[in-house]
């Protein structure tokens, strides 16, 4: 008779030493932007409750004058800080085999692995595709705790109605149809310096390429040469991950700037054209920020000044190294072993469990979004 913690103990060292390139597994997308960045470069751990950032919106406060000699000043005691207060959210996936699968194939080495494998892949295949979801959308609502905090949510579409370009991000809109304006516990309506960057387009040409450096430009900050940036936002922009659009942008962004390109050089400008990288992949840039393909946007939505349901062709920056996927210490894709289940007494499970949202350091400094108007 066979023993199950036996055959779990058999599982859990094929899973510690499963081979490569076994089979093959047809993917439901192309590309993985947002699973891409989840790795340890990219991602923060931390302990608490929650995500707590402190962040200064407003430093206006009047100390800061000309003055005479011998002059006499009143101190100022200001309280400028305000937190950035991110819920932790969890995320999982499973998979199981029954004890009679693997007696059926215990004799059967590539069998047995097989079987193993597949089931572990298909698993972080789901897991993957939800991953991209999240990572990219909003949650459902304001009061919404199980979803985390994604693009969608940290970079909302401009009013509707609006034609100029700012810090007028402000308004998120919710999965469910409401809206809303606080932001990782901070009001962007009360606090304008926690506005994201908006723009509207209408058509890929020589316009959007300014509006994209525009946008790139104002989003840039810099600290003075005499103060150290309190933080640890880099003052430089990320170009490792870029800019995200839709397959229809993308192609019309590639033919456009392809035929302002000159063979694979650099411009005087900083780079806009297509690169060829060292793995000989040629790479759409603008100011040396790669474009990426996203395939959520292909099928990305918003609601308009009219009612409609449209896609908003969005050009959204993301500038990973001021808002970044964070986790809980110990707690980002934790494996267990086979376990058996009391429920399914023939039947070993592997539970994979991450504890994580998406942080926001500095909502400026972030990236941008522009889009076609509402």
């Amino acid at each position: 008779m066979a023993d199950i913690s036996a055959l779990g103990d058999l599982l859990a060292d094929t899973i510690r030493n499963l081979p490569v390139n076994q089979f093959e597994i047809a993917l439901d997308q192309p590309q993985y932007p947002f699973c891409h960045v989840l790795d340890e470069e990219n991602i923060s751990a931390r302990g608490g409750t929650s995500i707590q950032k402190n962040i200064v919106l407003n430093y206006d406060f009047g100390q800061a004058a000309v003055r005479t000699m011998y002059q006499t000043d009143q101190p100022i005691v200001p309280q400028a800080m305000s937190i950035i207060n991110v819920p932790w959210t969890f995320l999982g996936v499973s998979y199981s085999w029954d004890i009679n699968e693997l007696i059926m194939n215990q004799h059967d080495e590539y069998g047995f692995v097989d079987l193993i494998m597949e089931r572990r892949a298909i698993a972080l295949a789901q897991l993957a595709g939800l991953l991209e979801i999240l990572g990219w959308g909003v949650p459902q609502s304001a009061n919404d705790t199980v979803n985390p905090y994604g693009m969608q949510y940290y970079f909302p579409f401009a009013n509707s109605g609006v034609t100029t370009a700012g810090f007028e991000g402000q308004t998120i809109r919710f999965k469910n149809g409401t809206t809303g304006t606080i932001c990782a516990g901070i009001d962007a309506s009360v606090f304008s310096k926690w506005q994201s960057y908006c723009d509207i387009y209408s058509r890929v040409d020589n316009k959007l390429l300014r509006q994209i450096r525009s946008a790139i430009r104002q989003t840039n900050f810099n600290f003075p040469k005499f103060m150290e940036d309190p933080g640890d936002v880099p003052d430089h922009v990320d170009s490792t991950y870029g800019l995200y659009v839709n397959n229809s942008i993308m192609g019309e962004l590639e033919d456009l700037l392809q035929k302002m390109g000159d063979g694979g050089k650099k411009d005087l400008l900083g780079g806009v054209g297509v690169v060829t990288t060292a793995a000989g992949k040629a790479v759409a840039t603008i100011d040396d920020i790669p474009i990426m393909y996203n395939p959520f946007f292909d099928t990305e939505t918003v609601v308009n000044g009219a009612g409609k349901t449209i896609n908003p062709n969005s050009v959204l920056c993301v500038r990973w190294d001021a808002l970044r996927p964070t986790v809980l210490e110990d707690m980002w894709n934790h494996e267990t072993l086979p376990l058996p289940d009391r429920g399914q007494h023939t039947t070993l499970t592997s539970y994979l469990d991450s504890t994580w949202n998406i942080v926001v350091l500095d909502r400026r400094r972030a990236g941008f979004r522009i889009h076609n108007g509402l």
